[in-house]
């Protein structure tokens, strides 16, 4: 969908305004606009089985506190293991044995399987982000949330609060938030342990380079609670700073209850919906835009999007299957994400750069 103009569009939950990219500047430095405000209204982080949207959504939230002071600043760190993990996730996923012969895989499940693994190392460590429990949470709740979302936001409003409890997606959820809150607090204990050992040993714990444990100090600081294929590969529907309260503005007059989405839009650059991996690229080479910085705060994840296609892309050959082509994406309200079914072949292939190495 390719924007030219503003207009408006009623959803599930309430009237979106959908304006050009080129209003995406005066929309981000207005300070009228919350994306959290909006947030709880599309995904319903108050519900239960909803709380790790509810931390996200948060303004004094640990985690995004802990992302933007500790990790984005300690990219260099986790990079080794990042490498490590996506060597060890690609062999187990696709193989590493070199044999002339194409195979089939759903492209989306095996993504998400190794993405899952990578996240789950840098914020967990080497021994949970290889448990299978564990595995399986990371790869589905937030695909389970979203499709919970999606689902309660097509019910009648009045029904929600008591409905919510009867739907299959939220259910998962709800048993995988209480699954995670078991690990994770098994693992927090353990390392809490080792650290007491040292203090009283009159030692000073070992710095780590995880974020679990990066997430423990900034706790108790607060006393309160992608390069540029990697940007072609964000998510399109992405959404950016929005407000379901918003005072008069120069952008366009709207209802204080709508909320404006950035869409796509040619005179921002042209075609906007084929996959360029060279566009950010020719766009950072034009004059003016040398030092722009075209997804600030997204460091981690573009790192780790890099690694993980740069793997791919060296030490697999990949085809569409014969006869199917191009899987079509699935649609709903302004998400467009990848099909869920969808198929391509891989055959392994000898990479020219040895990517396995320590930097």
């Amino acid at each position: 969908m390719v924007i030219c103009k503003p207009f408006k569009v009623l959803t599930g939950t309430g009237p979106k305004v959908i304006v050009p990219n080129r209003f995406a500047r005066e929309l981000r430095n207005n300070p009228a606009l919350n994306f959290n405000k909006a947030f709880v209204h599309d995904f319903f982080p108050s519900y239960p089985g909803m709380e790790p949207l509810a931390e996200f959504s948060a303004h004094d939230s640990v985690t995004a506190e802990t992302i933007r002071t500790k990790l984005t600043q300690s990219l260099g760190l986790v990079t080794n293991d990042l490498v490590d993990e996506t060597t060890s996730g690609l062999a187990d996923l696709y193989g590493d044995h070199f044999v002339n012969q194409w195979r089939t895989v759903v492209l989306k499940q095996s993504v998400l399987d190794l993405i899952a693994r990578l996240s789950s190392r840098v914020f967990l460590g080497k021994g949970l982000c290889r448990e299978h429990r564990w595995l399986e949470i990371a790869k589905t709740y937030a695909v389970d949330a979203v499709h919970a979302t999606f689902a309660l936001r097509m019910v009648n409003p009045l029904i929600r609060p008591v409905y919510h409890w009867l739907m299959p997606e939220f259910k998962r959820c709800r048993q995988a938030v209480k699954d995670a809150h078991k690990m994770i607090d098994k693992e927090v204990l353990k390392r809490r342990k080792k650290v007491d050992e040292y203090l009283s040993a009159g030692k000073t714990p070992p710095n780590v380079a995880e974020t679990i444990g990066w997430m423990h100090e900034t706790a108790m600081n607060n006393k309160t609670k992608v390069d540029y294929v990697a940007a072609q590969l964000w998510p399109p529907s992405t959404p950016p700073p929005r407000s379901p309260a918003r005072p008069s503005s120069t952008l366009l007059p709207t209802p204080r209850s709508s909320r404006p989405y950035i869409g796509p839009e040619i005179c921002a650059y042209p075609e906007p919906e084929r996959f360029d991996a060279w566009r950010f690229l020719k766009a950072r080479e034009r004059t003016g835009e040398e030092n722009g910085t075209p997804f600030s705060g997204r460091f981690f994840a573009a790192n780790e999007v890099k690694i993980a296609l740069c793997h791919m892309l060296l030490k697999y050959d990949w085809r569409w299957v014969a006869g199917k082509g191009r899987p079509e994406s699935s649609r709903f309200e302004l998400e467009d994400s990848i099909s869920a079914t969808g198929e391509v072949q891989f055959r392994r292939r000898k990479e020219e750069i040895n990517l396995d190495v320590s930097l």
